[in-house]
């Protein structure tokens, strides 16, 4: 137990039954929100660290050192964190020799990074590049696997969606994929793990399959989840469930050290990370002086809708922004869906820019709820 009683607050359920939902595993504690009727928001939190009181470590002294041993890799100078990339790719391709090795590579800058660390184990085949080709990738995805296999003189090996299935069965029969794939909402979130898993997951396991080694271009300053992944398990480790090893060769690289390897190197990149508006290779700036962060994923999902993916789409692939908004249905699932998610500025461009739901975007909050309600 890593958190202190006295700093948690927790409210009229009380301690005892919050204390059961931190002995369970993780997809025990979403069916135990789920009975009760709760959602995450629930969950009592520190009054110190503001974090669920489960993921407090404020009476944890061990745990605070790994924290701050972590955070300092991310502080190191690029110089030395290349180092040690290069040393774990030495340490990998030495212990596992002869061994069946892959390589995830999507077409990012991410995976663009790991395949130039192992660039030479890749050409002499002692590493295999494999990708999901979920059928709705960007034009500018496509061109840049065809560009790679002409520059290294390998063949990427593909895994792709079973006969007959595609995006468009998928979303036809389950809905568009608008959730996060980690809500609590089991429901909601169905619609999004189906098409994941129909168009990519499934495939790539089957791939994946026999192979010892499985490179992942993972960066811990992604998101929070991946932040979690690399404290606890590092960048080299075992993954029992998988059954094989995971290497994460730029785990703690943050997004700025990926573009100064790429300067320094000079290798091409996906051309998408091209489409700014304000210089900055794989960032657009939104009407509300936010970024947007370009991402190269399938480009009819629209989970990052509230983060400013239509508007970017709009300018720069207006058909297949028309696609989405009017053929497919977006309109309505959506930015229904979104509402309370995207605030402000952002929600008023964006709702303004689909030509629907200004008089709704125009409204306070608490307005906009009430009609969702209704």
């Amino acid at each position: 137990m890593g958190w202190d009683s006295k700093t948690i607050i927790w409210g009229d359920l009380g301690e005892s039954f919050w204390r059961r939902y931190a002995e369970l595993s993780y997809y025990q504690r979403r069916q135990f929100l789920l009975k009760y009727g709760l959602q995450y928001g629930d969950v009592p939190k520190c009054r110190k660290c503001k974090a669920v009181f489960h993921h407090c470590y404020c009476n944890d002294e061990q745990h605070k050192a790994i924290i701050a041993a972590h955070k300092a890799e991310y502080k190191k100078p690029f110089s030395e964190k290349l180092r040690h990339s290069e040393e774990l790719v030495a340490k990998v391709l030495e212990e596992h020799k002869g061994e069946k090795i892959y390589l995830a590579y999507s077409g990012g800058i991410d995976s663009e990074c790991c395949v130039r660390l192992f660039q030479d184990a890749i050409i002499d085949g002692r590493v295999t590049l494999i990708t999901s080709d979920t059928l709705v990738d960007f034009p500018e995805t496509r061109a840049k696997w065809v560009e790679l296999e002409q520059e290294l003189g390998v063949k990427i090996t593909f895994a792709r969606p079973d006969p007959g299935v595609s995006y468009k069965t998928i979303t036809r029969c389950k809905d568009l994929p608008v959730y996060a794939r980690a809500g609590i909402d089991k429901e909601k979130r169905r619609p999004t793990e189906l098409c994941c898993e129909g168009l990519k997951k499934k495939n790539m396991r089957k791939l994946e399959k026999g192979a010892t080694v499985l490179i992942l271009g993972i960066r811990g300053t992604e998101n929070h989840n991946r932040r979690l992944k690399t404290i606890r398990y590092g960048d080299y480790f075992f993954a029992k469930s998988h059954k094989q090893w995971h290497v994460y060769p730029i785990a703690y690289w943050t997004i700025e050290d990926v573009w100064e390897f790429q300067k320094l190197r000079g290798f091409s990149y996906n051309r998408l990370y091209d489409k700014t508006n304000c210089g900055k290779k794989g960032f657009y700036l939104l009407p509300n002086g936010e970024y947007y962060q370009i991402r190269t994923g399938c480009w009819p999902c629209p989970q990052s809708i509230d983060g400013g993916y239509l508007i970017w789409l709009k300018e720069y692939f207006p058909k297949f922004y028309d696609a989405m908004v009017n053929k497919l249905g977006l309109r309505d699932h959506v930015i229904w869906a979104h509402v309370q998610a995207v605030m402000g500025n952002l929600l008023s461009k964006q709702t303004e820019i689909c030509g629907a739901f200004d008089s709704l975007a125009s409204k306070p909050r608490k307005k906009r709820l009430e009609v969702i309600a209704q």
